[in-house]
């Protein structure tokens, strides 16, 4: 019998005097993250809770894979996704 566990770790963030409440499933925030506005810190939250598994697996290698030079807002998974809240 396979058991199947999934940590969820509940944070809260404070960016310019409001919390933002945060469920992020083991993904870590980009580097940089506090230096973006408060709407982009809602946006890049929403988009990361709302990854598969793999899109998730991609998002932690290209975080490893490129560094400091990252930007989730450029990111193609991310442009596809603002796209589609458009809509």
């Amino acid at each position: 019998m396979e058991i199947n566990i999934i940590t969820f770790c509940k944070t809260t963030t404070i960016v310019d005097n409001m919390e933002i409440e945060t469920l992020a499933v083991d993904l870590d925030l980009p580097e940089r993250f506090e230096k973006y506005d408060s709407s982009a810190q809602k946006t890049i939250i929403q988009y990361l809770n709302q990854l598969s598994s793999n899109e998730k697996l991609v998002y932690k290698i290209a975080k490893d894979h490129l560094g400091s030079s990252f930007n989730i807002l450029r990111s193609n998974g991310f442009q596809e996704w603002k796209k589609k809240q458009k809509t």
